[in-house]
């Protein structure tokens, strides 16, 4: 899942594209249901580190 995201982040996904990402990974993949919360919040998050390295 890590490789993925990076690539995503590095072409410069939005915080909506990363979302669905990691919501239909932890669906799909993994068998989760995540809140509706949980995705964005770490899209979130993934965005604000990627603001603080460039």
């Amino acid at each position: 899942m890590l490789a993925p995201l990076l690539g995503r982040l590095r072409r410069g996904a939005d915080q909506a594209e990363i979302a669905a990402f990691l919501r239909t990974e932890l669906v799909e993949h993994f068998g989760l249901t995540p809140s509706a919360s949980e995705p964005e919040a770490v899209a979130t998050r993934l965005m604000a580190l990627k603001a603080e390295d460039a």
